[in-house]
């Protein structure tokens, strides 16, 4: 094997590696958000759960919050928040289109 073909080799190994861990990522994001089968409203929803249940991106529910027209939050600690499932669920119906 030539120098240039193990670098090739090793650039090809690097590609596969790099693609598996996206892959990885991908998933890890995608659970983060599924919400559980049976759900009541008084439930705490994460913000990525929040997200994922609107379907808005990140940077959309944030100005979404900051705006102060999203849904209530709950203050989980100095740096997380929740929604509660239920009123959520009332902010998604206030903003049905007739």
């Amino acid at each position: 094997m030539t120098l240039r073909e193990a670098e090739l080799s090793r650039a090809r190994r690097a590609q596969r590696s790099h693609a598996k861990e996206k892959r990885r990522k991908r998933k890890r994001r995608q659970q983060r958000g599924m919400l559980p089968a049976n759900i009541s409203d008084h439930q705490i929803l994460t913000f990525a759960q929040w997200t994922a249940m609107t379907s808005l991106s990140v940077r959309a529910g944030r100005d979404i919050l900051k705006s102060g027209k999203g849904p209530p939050v709950v203050q989980l600690t100095s740096k997380r928040i929740g929604i509660r499932f239920g009123d959520a669920k009332r902010w998604l119906e206030e903003r049905l289109r007739t």
